[in-house]
């Protein structure tokens, strides 16, 4: 199975192209803003979207990041996406420099030691488009203030300790179209919260304890394109029934 980190990254490197960009740079934006991230080891890569004429502004950093890094940030006058699936000496008070940011469209950190506290300086937020936080410290404290990333599309929180109740947080997200929940605790009381999102098009509850008793509760998510239950319970005879209520969803198993 592959690590909490190298699934994050294979993730959101996916999501990258759906950061829609109000504007783009100019020449010379762009190059200060590379030459201020690569002095701090993160790499630059621009992701075109396959629906619009938009392109993903992307630093990544592929290494251990810590406060440090975030704090010697140049913040970019153009919308941008900060991902670092490896950050594992980030802690809240890393989050100062980000929160002066009117610009960052998507944010990625794995294995953050951020709490609630931490993600209160984003509360409100309206630029973030793209969320995402791995790890087990990562508990329904969190969720609540990522509940008031109102403009959020995706959402990706991989191997953390949310649970059902944690998730009835998230409903108030309309906009959400993409949600992972990879090594979740999700059963179908937080299924049934999720199924109250009007816009969810893809849905990952892989590697979770989802069985054949917890399907009912998807079937009333109708706006449901694309379902992974790789690494669960459920049996061939769910996935049936499951392609029965919904017939325009993809069921991956």
């Amino acid at each position: 199975m592959l690590s909490h980190a190298l699934q994050f990254s294979v993730i959101i490197a996916h999501l990258y192209a759906s950061a829609i960009i109000a504007s783009e740079p100019t020449v010379e934006q762009l190059e200060v803003a590379k030459r201020s991230f690569e002095k701090l080891g993160a790499a630059y890569s621009a992701t075109s979207s396959p629906w619009a004429k938009e392109r993903s502004h992307v630093f990544r950093f592929s290494k251990n990041i810590s406060d440090k890094h975030l704090d010697d940030i140049t913040v970019p006058d153009f919308d941008f996406v900060l991902s670092a699936p490896y950050a594992t000496e980030v802690s809240d008070s890393g989050m100062a420099n980000l929160v002066k940011s009117k610009r960052l469209v998507g944010l990625f950190l794995g294995q953050a030691k951020i709490t609630d506290r931490g993600l209160k300086m984003l509360e409100n937020n309206e630029s973030l488009r793209m969320f995402g936080l791995s790890g087990p410290n990562i508990t329904d404290a969190q969720l609540k203030q990522i509940a008031t990333f109102r403009n959020l599309k995706e959402l990706v929180l991989i191997g953390t300790a949310v649970t059902d109740e944690g998730l009835e947080n998230i409903k108030v997200l309309k906009e959400l179209s993409y949600l992972c929940l990879q090594g979740s605790k999700v059963s179908k009381d937080g299924i049934k919260s999720i199924a109250q999102l009007p816009k969810l098009y893809e849905l990952d509850v892989s590697s979770s304890s989802l069985s054949d008793a917890d399907i009912g509760a998807f079937a009333g998510m109708k706006s449901l394109r694309t379902l992974n239950l790789e690494q669960t319970k459920v049996t061939d005879e769910g996935v049936r029934r499951l392609r029965e209520a919904l017939p325009e969803c993809t069921v991956n198993r």
